[in-house]
């Protein structure tokens, strides 16, 4: 029997870094609509449904704009995380996976969740996400891209902000490429219904990295390598950065 997946975008009004950004204009669209047109094309096709996971009724009014309500889950404003949110709106999906699709990527490609898909349908996981190869020192060094280091089964052992792993020979670099982290989650019904998501840990505090919590807990992430990575817009200056490449 075929697997229902199903995407989750989580989208909150009030982000820490850049308040209300899932509703600044990117061109004639705001962003959250870009993000669901970016994922939309796979619905009734590879994907069962796409829905938005919102948290007020300023985004759910958004929402509806482009989206119709059955596919609009309404959750509480009191989570501190996407994957909470998630936990709370699978309940009301027939889903079997999700892939959870973060409200403020909208540079996201289509083709970057195809190898997350392969490995939903043929495998059975718990938690799994998406890396790529990290090309160059600026990358490298930059606190705002998330590395990760793998097992010989490309299960993560650890994510920093941090540049790992420490290159003591910088010729090894190119020989064996750094890995970026993509950020896009994919989880079974089972796991988010049956695990009492841990949001905080020791290490997730320290790094601001949610997906700590996980590996803290002893809770395996499988990754998967995409060629292609995109940003997410974190901060005003990513946004005016975005605003040039919409207009």
């Amino acid at each position: 029997m075929s697997k229902k997946i199903d995407i989750i975008i989580p989208a909150r009004l009030n982000s820490t870094r850049l308040p209300r950004k899932v509703l600044l204009k990117l061109g004639n669209k705001t962003m959250l609509e870009r993000v669901y047109n970016n994922v939309k094309i796979f619905e009734g096709n590879l994907i069962n449904k796409v829905f938005i996971a919102v948290d007020s009724e300023e985004i759910f009014n958004c929402a509806t704009l482009f989206c119709s309500k059955e596919n609009i889950i309404i959750t509480s404003d009191r989570h501190t995380n996407g994957t909470s949110r998630i936990k709370e709106a699978i309940k009301q999906t027939k889903s079997d996976y999700v892939i959870n699709i973060q409200a403020d990527e909208p540079f996201l490609e289509p083709k970057s969740i195809m190898p997350l898909l392969d490995l939903l349908n043929f495998s059975e996981i718990e938690v799994a996400s998406t890396f790529s190869k990290i090309t160059s020192s600026e990358e490298f060094n930059d606190p705002n891209v998330v590395k990760v280091i793998l097992d010989e089964k490309n299960n993560a052992i650890y994510f920093s902000r941090a540049p790992i792993p420490f290159f003591r020979n910088l010729d090894l670099f190119k020989q064996n490429y750094p890995l970026r982290h993509n950020g896009v989650y994919a989880y079974s019904k089972n796991f988010l219904e049956k695990k009492l998501l841990v949001s905080n840990s020791t290490l997730s505090e320290i790094e601001s990295l949610e997906q700590l919590a996980f590996l803290e807990n002893g809770i395996k992430i499988k990754m998967v390598e995409v060629e292609t990575h995109f940003k997410g817009i974190d901060t005003y200056e990513d946004y005016i950065i975005a605003t040039k490449k919409f207009n």
